[in-house]
Formats: structure tokens, sequence, C-alpha cells
């Protein structure tokens, strides 16, 4: 998922620069739309796809024997005591929501989407401010967003199932973090910094759904897992209205200000999975 999103967001990007001549036909939407609009296609092309082969749960699959079904069901009950869901109530929803625990999960989604939102937002910015042409700046952003969703998300993924454990490679994902922003910050040469960009991508796009599998794995029956999902989500969206405070124009070039403040704030995420595993 992680991948399809970048592929699309790359191809908007791309769309912007080489392809402005065949896209003056659209001139009814302005060029900015388009990238919402592409993305919003692909999103709808696969929705009907999941919609037809995601089962919601164990036992509602299409493509399972009863006997495996119900050994699925026999595992998920040993390891979690929650194989069937419960009844959400609004009694629940609040006690749940006394679990400071849940909290904490939405702190750290916070922490690194602000940093992968920000890159988001600002990359072809802070391309630009290393000499690149503005057509330059949007093309280099696509490579970054390439290897960090596609190969970083999907390495940690696996690697993270191998080990059964994931707040260890949380925390390789914030060094990584952490390592991009100081060789972007402070490197001289045009392209180490660009290079501390992709480690800044591979650190936060990677982050994002691991704390979502972690919170999944650690938060007990089906009501407080959606409570909690719903924290995490609206944590995700106040990282995303911080990010876009985060890079200002009194600190162009350069924007050391904003690595370091990216920085702390990642580096808060890195205390809270050593606290919380």
């Amino acid at each position: 998922m992680e991948c399809f999103s970048a592929a699309i967001r790359s191809q908007a990007l791309c769309w912007g620069t080489v392809a402005d001549k065949e896209r003056q036909q659209f001139q009814r939407k302005g060029s900015w739309r388009w990238i919402f609009l592409l993305e919003g296609l692909g999103t709808l092309c696969l929705c009907p796809i999941a919609w037809v082969f995601v089962p919601d749960f164990p036992d509602k699959n299409r493509f399972l024997t009863e006997d495996q079904t119900q050994l699925i069901l026999d595992r998920v009950e040993e390891d979690r005591g929650d194989s069937l869901p419960d009844k959400l109530t609004a009694a629940k929803v609040l006690r749940h929501l006394r679990d400071p625990f849940l909290w904490t999960y939405g702190l750290m989604f916070n922490c690194v989407t602000m940093p992968g939102a920000a890159m988001a937002f600002f990359i072809p910015t802070i391309l630009s401010g290393m000499g690149f042409s503005e057509t330059m700046s949007l093309l280099l952003t696509t490579p970054p967003y390439y290897i960090a969703a596609g190969m970083s998300t999907f390495f940690f993924a696996w690697i993270s199932d191998k080990t059964k454990k994931r707040a260890i490679w949380l925390g390789v994902q914030t060094l990584m973090l952490t390592t991009g922003l100081m060789i972007t910050g402070y490197a001289t040469p045009h392209g180490a910094r660009y290079l501390g960009l992709f480690l800044i991508n591979m650190g936060a796009s990677g982050s994002i759904p691991g704390i979502i599998a972690y919170n999944a794995n650690n938060v007990i029956t089906h009501t407080k897992c959606a409570v909690s999902t719903g924290v995490i989500v609206a944590f995700g969206g106040v990282g995303g209205v911080f990010a876009t405070t985060v890079y200002r124009q009194q600190d162009f070039p350069r924007k050391l200000a904003t690595y370091f403040l990216q920085l702390v704030v990642h580096k808060i995420s890195k205390i809270l999975y050593h606290w919380k595993a």
C-alpha cells in the first residue's frame, strides 16, 4: 500500500514537469490539482479490488476451508484471546480512552508523521535551496519517494515479521532519519545532502505503517484496537498540520532550525519506542 501510494505521488510530481504540454488541454483544472486527482483516481481503482479480496476477519474469508479457518481462529484466541469481536459501546470507548498507552501510540505516530509529511511538502523547496532549477527540483523529488516508501517499508515489514520484533526496527529507522537530517542539514556537497533526503524518507515512511502495526500487535480486544486506531489517525493528522509550519522562509536555504526541530520530535518517538517496549 505504501509503495502504491508512493508510485502515484511520484507520477503526479513527474506529470507537472515532463508532460506540461500535454497537460495544457486540461486547463479547466489547475496544474497542482492533478496531483490530488491522480492520487484519488488510484485510490478509487484500488478500493473495489480490496473490497472483493481483503476479508474483514479470518472467519469471513472465502478461500480457506472450515478447518483452516478454525485453525486460524484458535491461534488468534491462544495468542490474544480476542478471536471474536466484542460489541462497541460508548462506555467501552470512554474506558479505552482512559488508557495512557493509547495516547502514547498516538504521540509516537505524530512524531513520525511530522518529518514524513514535512519532506512530502517541502522536498522541492529544499532542492531549490541547493541550487537546482524548478524542473530538476521536481524530478529529483521522485527517487527518494520510490526508495523510501517502497524498499524501506517492505524490508522493515519483512524483518519485523521474521524476528517477531517491531520496537527495535522502529529504533533503527529513527537512527536512519536522524542521520539523514544531520547530513542534509550540515553537509556541504549537494550530492551528500541529497543522500540525506533518501535516509530521511526511508526512516520516516517505514515508521508510519510500522507504528500502526505495533499498535495492532499490542492492543487487545477489537473495540480497543478500533479506538486506538482512531486516536493514532487523529494524531497523524496533527503531525501533518505541524509539518506545514516547520519550514520557515527566514531559514532558507539551509533550514538548520527546521532539521533540528524534526530531529527533536523524532527523538521523542524513539524514547517512546523503548519506554513502551
